[in-house]
């Protein structure tokens, strides 16, 4: 038993090692592009000779030894200039913004091993393929850059939570240290090893960086999942020691309520504080993680092997003072000589203001490399304080929504360090001199010091009052089920009905027709010479034509309908098997995706538009089974009515804005036309599912943060209270039920004039009465406006009239229903 004791790691520890070496990785990649950038875009020898002939690029450093020429680097080259280097470079920070601030939503929802782990294998995955996109042109590399900063944004505010989970109050300094280590380690690593692999032909010169970079993030992979949990308490073998002293040392209690305070969070001048403290940290490391090779090459005319290690050599420098900062920072926290806010504001000053000096000195330095590359280490010394600093501070101002305050400080800092590789691109476009690379570095130091200056006046570490929601911010959770199944139900109509308009501008109506249909003096021929912007002009529409017949056209918008019905009779069954979640939003996200794919169906034939229309009708069937489940299991007895209507009332909106809209779409040029109605249409069904998926649970008692009080009031009814374990439907007694039968047949009168109308009224607004298209689109929504109008007012009479039992819920139903 001692032996194994002995034996025994601290699962702390372990964590700590694999977040360190997450990080390593990831920045091991973004280093080694900055150095693997020098050797695939060809550099012509005339730029050297021009600063030679200038005396401003230090031309006494051009030397036989460290002169590098582009012909040394194995792997093809690129024609790239700076503008287009500088788009490559802060094209990941596009893609990374805008999962940084999900990340910390997911991390609170989710967890963070399995997301965390997955960030990583992805951008490991797309670093595979970088080889393959430069060799496609610019703009592929530049997507493939964007992706992967899709897939790493997630990956800062995941560890940030991880790290309140798992470290101690009073080791949190050196734990995120050493895991923030990482970052300096894998610069350490990745621009020698890039430089090094970029002069010789191991699998073709510089493609080899990529490639053994992302490998190791494969490997890394694997030991995460094996080894970590999502909490200490859930790790199998940690020691009860352990679990007591990581959470004896946690200064924040458990809090019941798990609810994100935003409007508390953005009002908060502490967290605003951090956000700008990262601003003037990561605008800094971003100018030297990028540029940094490239000054090396162009000003201290420096070669890429030798580069390669120059450039790593301030990273080890920050290294060692990260761990030394973080060890003097927990010694002063527990000495109590001074509070933490003293702590981080003091770290954070040196950090930031040490770090401006020293960018200033290398402006003053001439073409003196060795004082040069001592102020750059000197200037990473000082940046090694920030960990101590204002990153510590996310954790120290609230443990709990750590993840959601990161997402948010890394966000903002990085929407504006992003454009320090465009400012250096465009201020050395007219020449890689000393004036422009010293403006570069005045910048740099100028938003260091106003970001310093921010932090000390405003900046916090104490435990701030927002961890608990307030009632008042209390939104109804039913209420978030209606809106979004609103909204489920306006992208399920929209889907359905876009086609209708869509069809006119796809299909030629040559003036051969209208000329028969006008002789016969049957379609309004006096509508015809009428001369406005609302008679029918088939030029004006884009996009390619297609002569399909009325019957084929009659085939295509009927398919939808062939296959709807057979998913809409088992849409209940599997609504109550599966759940009605799951299929309400498989429905509208698989109609989403195929609704995106339906211009490359068009163009490939009739028969792949039927089958394309077919799958959104199988999709489609599901929707409405599923959420007329999710209402009765959501909407108390006395406001269903309401409820119900609201949620309803999607179906005639949706029809509005999609048929309004898709006739306006199909003039524009946004896409070629009628095909934006289907990628418009498309995008925003995918958005649509991602935010049902997020903040909708199956049944009110497994919504997380659901207030007692909403939970009583919805469960207040006995057959709401009934088990949701038994799933036998009872077949038999549904069939041989006279008011089943009698709902079904109300529902066939309802629904055979409406699919007439969506489906078959814009034709012939625009083939009989000449209407423009977008004119049909609009007059075809009219009457699905004032359906909405109508279920609205009509929704509040009823359950006024139920609540005041003068009328029998029968009588409501038929009384309107005959109406």
């Amino acid at each position: 038993m001692h032996g194994i004791r002995r034996w025994y790691i601290p699962k702390r520890y372990i964590f700590t090692g694999l977040g360190f070496f997450a990080l390593m990785i990831l920045y091991s990649m973004r280093a080694s592009l900055s150095v693997a950038m020098v050797a695939l875009v060809n550099s012509p020898e005339k730029t050297s000779l021009n600063a030679t002939e200038k005396f401003v690029t230090c031309s006494n450093l051009l030397n036989y030894e460290v002169n590098e020429r582009n012909f040394d680097f194995q792997g093809v080259k690129y024609d790239w200039d700076s503008t287009t280097q500088g788009l490559i470079f802060t094209s990941f920070n596009y893609g990374y913004v805008p999962t940084l601030l999900l990340g910390g939503v997911l991390s609170e929802k989710f967890g963070t091993k399995w997301l965390l782990g997955t960030s990583v294998l992805m951008s490991s995955f797309l670093y595979l393929l970088i080889p393959v996109a430069a060799s496609w042109g610019s703009n592929a590399f530049i997507t493939i850059r964007v992706i992967a900063g899709l897939t790493e944004g997630v990956s800062a505010p995941l560890l940030t939570l991880a790290l309140s989970n798992w470290s101690p109050t009073s080791e949190r300094s050196r734990i995120v240290s050493i895991i923030f280590a990482g970052v300096p380690v894998g610069m350490v690593i990745g621009a020698p090893l890039s430089g090094f692999l970029c002069s010789i032909d191991f699998l073709g010169g510089w493609p080899s960086v990529f490639y053994l970079f992302g490998i190791i993030g494969f490997v890394w992979f694997l030991f995460w999942i094996i080894l970590m949990s999502e909490k200490p308490e859930g790790h199998p073998s940690i020691s009860e020691e352990e679990l007591l002293h990581i959470q004896r040392g946690k200064c924040d209690k458990p809090q019941t309520n798990h609810e994100v305070p935003w409007k508390d969070i953005f009002l908060s001048l502490p967290m605003w504080a951090t956000c700008i403290a990262m601003t003037g940290n990561i605008f800094g490391f971003i100018f030297l993680s990028t540029d940094l090779p490239k000054y090396y090459k162009a000003i201290l005319h420096v070669n890429i092997r030798k580069g390669g290690f120059i450039s790593a050599l301030p990273y080890v420098v920050e290294f060692f003072s990260l761990i030394l900062c973080a060890y003097i920072a927990d010694k002063l926290r527990e000495w109590n000589k001074m509070s933490i806010t003293t702590i981080r504001k003091i770290f954070n000053s040196v950090g930031l203001f040490g770090f401006a000096l020293c960018l200033i000195a290398i402006t003053q330095s001439g073409c003196r490399p060795e004082l040069i590359i001592g102020f750059l280490c000197l200037a990473m010394f000082s940046n090694g304080f920030l960990y101590s600093g204002h990153r510590a501070a996310i954790i120290d101002i609230n443990p709990k929504h750590s993840g959601v305050v990161c997402s948010i400080a890394n966000a903002f800092s990085l929407i504006s360090g992003s454009f320090s590789p465009t400012i250096a691109g465009l201020l050395t476009e007219s020449g890689d001199t000393l004036e422009n690379w010293n403006k570069i570095f005045y910048i740099t130091s100028a938003v260091s010091i106003g970001c310093g200056i921010f932090f000390v006046i405003f900046g916090s570490a104490e435990l701030q009052s927002f961890l608990a929601c307030s009632r008042r911010c209390y939104v109804p959770k039913r209420f978030i089920v209606a809106f979004l199944g609103f909204f489920g139900l306006v992208n399920v109509y929209a889907l359905r009905v876009n086609l209708s308009v869509a069809m006119v501008a796809m299909v030629n109506n040559t003036e051969e027709k209208a000329n028969v249909f006008n002789s016969s003096g049957d379609e309004c021929p006096y509508i015809i010479e009428r001369d406005d912007d609302s008679t029918m002009d088939q030029s004006n529409l884009l996009g390619e034509k297609y002569d399909w017949d009325a019957k084929t056209q009659g085939m295509i918008m009927s398919s939808f309908f062939y296959a709807y019905f057979i998913t809409v009779l088992t849409g209940g069954y599997f609504a109550k098997r599966f759940g009605a979640k799951l299929m309400f939003g498989a429905g509208v996200g698989s109609t989403s995706v195929l609704t995106l794919l339906t211009p490359v169906a068009v163009r490939w034939g009739v028969i792949p538009f039927i089958v394309v229309r077919a799958l959104e009708g199988v999709g489609e069937g599901l929707t409405y089974p599923a959420i007329n489940t999710m209402v009765s299991q959501w909407a108390p007895k006395l406001e269903r009515s309401r409820i119900s209507s609201a949620v309803f009332s999607g179906a005639p909106i949706g029809t509005v804005l999609s048929l309004s809209a898709s006739g306006l779409m199909c003039k524009s040029e946004a896409l070629g036309g009628w095909p934006s109605v289907f990628y418009v249409f498309g995008a925003i069904g995918c958005f649509w599912y991602g935010l049902w998926i997020i903040f909708i649970y199956e049944t009110p008692d497994e919504h997380p943060t659901i207030s007692k009080e909403e939970l009583f009031l919805i469960y207040e009814s006995e057959e709401n209270q009934l088990s949701q374990k038994d799933l036998n439907i009872p077949w038999k007694k549904i069939f041989t039920s006279l008011p089943m039968w009698g709902v079904l047949f109300g529902h066939v009168g309802s629904y055979f004039g409406l699919a007439v109308l969506m489906t078959e009224l814009p034709s012939y607004l625009s083939g009989v009465l000449h209407y423009s298209v977008e004119m049909s689109g609009l007059l075809t929504g009219l009457p699905n406006l004032l359906e909405a109008l109508g279920g609205m007012m009509a929704s509040y009479v009823a359950d006024k009239l139920i609540s005041s039992k003068k009328m029998s819920v029968t009588a409501v139903r038929k009384m309107f229903q005959s109406i």
